[in-house]
């Protein structure tokens, strides 16, 4: 039943994304990440005209890049080391951007601004990550992202799910992000 649902809820999501596009003709489709906008849709979206660009701000560990990347006008990600192997790999789309984030001026200007975590970590669950980060658990770790981390040896570390303003003041109070 499971199965059947997310293959519904595919469905959908390729229909609404296709329908949204042939109402308003976008001379771009921007994705951020997007994983579940299948292939297919993304083909038919560059049928259609329209310049496709993927932000997909996740890393080597997630094998979905490899699959999504080539079918993208633009695939951009956080990882040069993924830029690369892509690259040679034959996939002429992909590109390098770095994460960041938007700090608000209005504020506490940065002298002022008191630093409540030593390291900070925002992002899912994997066992590459979880590796990493337990050579790290001797320090201030902090860790926002997925309910998976719960679950896991650094559940002690786990503040919980963190989004937009909330973004800004964890990288704002963070000594190391």
């Amino acid at each position: 039943l499971w199965n059947k649902l997310i293959q519904i809820s595919s469905w959908f999501t390729q229909r609404r994304v296709l329908n949204a596009a042939k109402l308003f003709r976008p001379d771009v489709f921007l994705a951020i990440k997007a994983k579940e906008v299948g292939t297919e849709t993304v083909r038919k979206l560059h049928d259609m005209g329209i310049v496709t660009a993927n932000w997909y701000m996740e890393g080597i560990w997630n094998q979905s890049l490899f699959v999504l990347a080539p079918v993208y006008d633009h695939f951009f990600v956080m990882d040069e080391y993924i830029v690369s192997l892509l690259r040679n790999q034959g996939i002429k789309s992909i590109h390098y951007m770095p994460h960041g984030t938007r700090i608000s001026y209005t504020k506490l200007p940065e002298e002022q601004l008191e630093r409540n975590f030593g390291v900070s970590f925002i992002g899912w669950h994997d066992l590459f990550r979880e590796k990493g980060l337990k050579s790290l658990s001797n320090l201030d770790l902090n860790i926002w992202g997925s309910v998976e981390w719960e679950k896991t040896a650094l559940n002690r570390f786990y503040r919980g799910r963190v989004y937009g303003s909330g973004l800004d003041d964890v990288y704002r109070h963070s000594k190391i992000v």
